[in-house]
């Protein structure tokens, strides 16, 4: 079965609408940086980084996935959910961001 998650897009930014238990199925949910959001057990990634590392873990577990798109023309409420932060245990953030970042060939 091909799940479908929600892309928020505003003027400046975009957001991957992910339950965090996904999140967490995955075993990703810690390496998620405060760039994203949380509301109601709902993660917003945000688009350059975050959104990339659940992607691919789905694909890593080899479970396709459909995005629906949704444009604003205004700023985004989403920029006013609270943070999103790792669980206590978790390694920093940044630092999962950074290795994501070096094992694609990209920079900081």
């Amino acid at each position: 079965m091909i799940r479908s998650f929600h892309r928020v897009s505003d003027p400046g930014h975009s957001w991957l609408k992910v339950p965090v238990a996904e999140l967490k199925r995955l075993g990703i949910e810690s390496n998620i940086s405060s760039h994203s959001y949380i509301r109601n057990g709902v993660a917003y990634l945000e688009e350059d980084v975050d959104a990339w590392i659940f992607l691919d873990a789905r694909n890593a577990e080899k479970e396709p996935l459909k995005i629906k798109e949704f444009v604003r023309a205004r700023t985004s409420k989403i920029r006013k959910y609270q943070t999103y932060t790792p669980p206590a245990n978790a390694i920093a953030a940044t630092q999962a961001g950074a290795a994501y970042l070096e094992s694609v060939g990209g920079t900081e």
